[in-house]
């Protein structure tokens, strides 16, 4: 596999020959190309991330359906996760439920390794759906009713913290960011972001790739590169923003869309790929 690697000290080298075993000394790869020999020895299942904001603001924040920076679990051991609705329609066991019935959390143990939980809905009450989380990815609904998407806000919260959110009559949350699993490699395919339709200010976007820094028992994570930029103008009839130079983001780093604006902006992005991993 031939790829364009920067150090994890963060100095930039030229086109080489990285081998697998190399990974730990990286921590963003581009693929410059890969041999169908080196395919063959590895395994892969697709990732799909969106966000979105509708409040962006003139400094750097997420890219997220909660319309500000994520609230994001920092601790070295395990948390407890709830899901609740601000709707009663949201309820496994209202047989008049129109709304969402199961939900899934996809998320990070601590052994970083990929799980996924799910919850009967309740309505306006709390119910467990994981209580050995160290990290959250994406929150879905499984199973919906007549109205084919949630009745109202289903969080995902621990402490009062609200770390993932699915907005009335959607079916995901929209967080636009990514902890990459242990002993897996992110392959980046596309990226592409661009302005609501009422949008009425100018907008920057960035891909940023964190690594972790493991300080007692908190984790804190440190940009160390902004992978692409773009920049729109309010009104332009330019294409959206879009990257399609594939980008290796290594195991445990974190990868998250952020933009600002002129104003208040209103956004939409996305970044997909692949996991890839060595065969057992």
């Amino acid at each position: 596999m031939r790829i364009f690697g920067y150090k994890r000290s963060g100095t930039s080298t030229s086109t080489a020959d990285v081998q697998a075993g190399d990974f730990d000394n990286y921590w963003a790869l581009n693929i410059v190309d890969t041999p169908l020999a080196a395919k063959k020895a590895w395994e892969s299942n697709d990732v799909a991330v969106g966000g979105i904001n509708d409040s962006i603001g003139t400094s750097w924040e997420d890219l997220s359906n909660v319309d500000a920076d994520n609230s994001y679990l920092t601790q070295t051991g395990v948390a407890t996760i709830y899901v609740s609705s601000s709707a009663i329609g949201d309820d496994y066991y209202a047989a008049t439920s129109g709304g969402a019935r199961i939900v899934r959390l996809h998320y990070l143990d601590t052994s970083w390794d990929e799980q996924t939980a799910d919850a009967y809905m309740s309505g306006l009450s709390d119910v467990e759906i994981a209580s050995d989380v160290m990290r959250v990815n994406k929150l879905e609904v499984v199973s919906v009713g007549d109205s084919g998407s949630a009745a109202g806000n289903i969080t995902a919260h621990s402490g009062g913290t609200t770390y993932l959110q699915i907005d009335e009559e959607t079916n995901e949350s929209y967080g636009g960011y990514y902890y990459v699993p242990d002993g897996k490699n992110l392959v980046i395919t596309d990226a592409m972001c661009y302005p609501r339709l009422d949008n009425a200010t100018d907008l920057e976007f960035a891909y940023r790739i964190e690594e972790p820094k493991v300080v007692g028992a908190t984790t804190n994570y440190i940009e160390n590169y902004e992978w692409a930029g773009s920049y729109i103008t309010s009104g332009s009839t330019n294409a959206p923003s879009s990257v399609i130079t594939p980008i290796i983001v290594r195991d445990r780093c974190r990868i998250r869309v952020r933009a600002r604006a002129t104003g208040t902006g209103k956004a939409i992005g996305y970044f997909k790929g692949y996991l890839i991993y060595k065969k057992e």
